[in-house]
């Protein structure tokens, strides 16, 4: 690694960040209300772009200034529409199953009069002197968050929002590690695939590593085939930027060039979510070459796939090429010597 394009990649997210700050900073000061509302598909489902729709129409009818920030899935979908609301002077605060006129009175009487309408909340997000915590549910405070820790918090169409909390900052390192020492890492901590085989990362990266090719692809699995299955949607539709980031770590590992991300087709919104969020990160430039002919920004590309997961070896190839159910194939040799588009491929 040259120590001055390592210096660079530092200074390059440290610019980034440092604006992103300051956007949040701004944001801050205002001192007006914010209104935090799950916009993923189970806030959707529960009439969550009709509560959005009260609160805008109710804050115009009462001339007052508030700023409402769409945020994804908080976990807790029984609970949705679910708002969270910043009041200056009040800690902030989680409503459940918040409709239309429920929204109507939370402006009315909450952000004009002070009254936080103690028979609609949930609790406080935070530890205070007014209203008991959300923590101390056990619903809550029986869980630890780790993938979905800043799900339900990011905005996530905007990139500023996984910047401040510390997003891309992982990048930055892999961009700092060789592929070798990424993958070592990797094996050190154990990680495995949540699939049912529960096949080891490192390993599966390595081999991808050591496979020959002109060209590599890293394909983001996140098509749902189980009935009622929730785990990917919920990643996509509300931190897009972490799989992202997830995406190009791989690609620094395996040494590829492309990265494909293959959902569900009924996962529209998650799919719209990550098509654009790579976008940003280029326009930030905060991700590039870490070292001259090492690409580490894959060209991207996500997609809703044909049900082409069915065969588990295939791992998202064949919804690369488009192939349905019914055409499946047992692939003719181990993804990671010959897979999507015949070239080796992670995931």
């Amino acid at each position: 690694m040259d120590p001055n394009n390592k210096a660079n990649i530092e200074k390059a997210l440290a610019a980034v960040c440092e604006k992103a700050h300051v956007k949040k900073k701004v944001l801050d000061n205002q001192a007006i209300p914010v209104i935090h509302i799950g916009m993923a598909t189970c806030g959707i489902a529960s009439g969550a772009l009709e509560t959005q729709s009260a609160f805008e129409e109710t804050l115009a009818e009462r001339n007052i200034e508030a700023r409402i920030h769409p945020v994804g899935c908080i976990g807790h979908c029984y609970a949705e529409p679910v708002v969270i609301i910043e009041n200056p002077g009040f800690p902030a605060i989680l409503y459940h199953q918040v409709t239309p006129g429920k929204a109507r009175m939370l402006v009315k009487s909450f952000l004009e009069q002070g009254d936080p309408l103690f028979e609609y909340l949930m609790g406080a997000m935070v530890e205070n002197d007014m209203i008991p915590q959300v923590w101390d549910f056990p619903r809550f405070n029986m869980e630890k968050r780790l993938v979905m820790e800043k799900c339900g918090r990011v905005d996530p169409e905007e990139i500023d929002d996984y910047l401040v909390r510390g997003g891309y900052s992982a990048l930055v390192k892999a961009l700092q590690s060789s592929p070798e020492k990424i993958i070592e890492e990797v094996k050190a901590a154990g990680l495995r695939g949540r699939g049912g085989a529960g096949f080891p990362t490192g390993m599966k990266w390595e081999l991808a590593a050591k496979a020959e090719a002109q060209e590599k692809t890293v394909i983001c699995n996140a098509d749902e085939g189980d009935p009622g299955a929730y785990m990917d949607r919920t990643i996509l539709e509300s931190n897009p930027h972490q799989v992202l980031e997830g995406i190009i770590i791989c690609a620094r590992a395996g040494r590829c060039a492309k990265g494909h991300c293959v959902c569900e087709s009924g996962i529209s919104s998650g799919c719209e979510n990550g098509q654009p969020g790579h976008k940003p990160g280029q326009r930030k430039g905060a991700i590039g070459e870490s070292d001259p002919g090492q690409p580490v920004q894959p060209g991207y590309r996500g997609f809703s796939g044909f049900r082409g997961l069915c065969v588990r070896r295939g791992n998202g190839a064949d919804s690369i090429y488009r192939r349905p159910a019914r055409h499946a194939h047992l692939p003719s040799s181990f993804s990671r010597s010959k897979g999507a588009l015949g070239a080796p491929h992670s995931h």
